[in-house]
């Protein structure tokens, strides 16, 4: 998944870049159009503990690409709208220092453009559509259903709402994800705050949305010192731990994910699945083969495995429950697939 940093000119989302990554952009910036991308690991305290009942076995993280996209004065409006409409979801920096506004303001100001941008592609298929469906066709009633929502979506965005505030249907996500409209895609924020800030700060969400705040300057300069440093470092500010894990988790919860695991002979691995998902689709992300074959799913929840201390005694108290292939699977589920070969 593919998780896109936007901020107003700046706002820092390069040093936030630098702080969730490790990676040291700064001495290139005098390129041109250039775009930071890493991926990184997921943090997941479940898949640590399953580390520890199996020592001997890999530990395997999901993975969230993270990428650092060129501001508009590098390539231009229309390139930085289409390398955003290939994101899975946005990551907003906003500035809590200097002369910026406070952060709801650059948020509406940040939106105002990408709901400028949608609408604008709203209109032309409206347009496109509002002539066709006078002439009888094949596709005509399909026409007239993909037009009755996107009159709803331009009726939103003219309001300045960005349309992941509305409540559409599952369908209806799928009929519009091919317009890769921006204000549809998943968002989290980041605040960026000053160093002499961050103890004072308020913990508080923005628009309804996650929100981490983070000096991310301070975490960029503590990432890059060793593990016993940082740690002491930290402490010296009052610090209890880095900012970075959480500005990544809420990011991977606000593309709507959810994550099971699997234990086999030689790893254990987090997967992401879309949440609503049934144990069929979860086999299809291990292995074509698993979804084709499918007989039955074991499934042991992560709760019931921790108490139980292993998946050994979890089976054998009962804990362990046989499913068909429409059940849906529920956050931290581990996953054990019978298919034929």
């Amino acid at each position: 998944m593919k998780m896109g940093i936007i901020g107003l000119p700046g706002s820092g989302k390069t040093t936030l870049f630098e702080a969730l990554t490790g990676m040291d952009v700064t001495s290139r910036r005098g390129e041109v159009a250039l775009t930071h991308m890493s991926e990184l690991e997921v943090p997941d305290q479940r898949l640590n503990f399953l580390g520890s009942v199996y020592p001997d076995k890999k530990l395997v993280h999901e993975r969230l690409t993270l990428i650092d996209l060129p501001g508009r004065a590098m390539e231009g409006e229309a390139r930085v709208l289409a390398h955003l409409r290939e994101m899975d979801g946005l990551l907003a920096t906003l500035a809590r220092f200097g002369d910026f506004p406070e952060p709801e303001e650059a948020l509406k100001e940040l939106m105002a453009d990408y709901i400028l941008a949608d609408l604008q592609v709203a209109s032309r298929r409206m347009e496109r559509l509002e002539k066709s469906v006078r002439h009888p066709s094949a596709t005509q009633e399909a026409e007239k259903r993909e037009l009755a929502l996107l009159e709803r979506v331009l009726e939103t965005l003219e309001k300045e709402v960005s349309l992941r505030n509305v409540p559409f249907t599952l369908d209806e996500k799928r009929a519009l994800a091919g317009f890769a409209f921006i204000t549809l895609k998943p968002l989290s924020l980041v605040v960026n705050i000053s160093e002499a800030d961050l103890e004072a700060a308020k913990q508080e969400n923005i628009a309804g949305l996650a929100t981490v705040y983070i000096s991310a300057q301070l975490e960029k300069e503590l990432g890059q010192l060793e593990p016993d440093e940082r740690a002491e470092f930290a402490k010296s500010l009052g610090l209890e731990s880095f900012q970075a894990p959480p500005v990544i988790k809420a990011a991977h919860r606000s593309l709507g994910l959810i994550t099971f695991f699997t234990v086999g002979d030689e790893e254990i691995r987090a997967w992401g699945l879309e949440e609503g998902e049934v144990v069929l689709t979860a086999a299809g992300k291990v292995h074509t083969d698993m979804a084709r074959g499918f007989i039955r799913a074991e499934v042991t929840s992560f709760e019931d495995l921790e108490t139980a201390g292993s998946l050994e005694t979890a089976k054998s108290t009962g804990k362990t429950r046989t499913v068909p292939k429409d059940h849906i699977v529920s956050d931290g589920d581990i996953l054990y697939f019978h298919f034929h070969a």
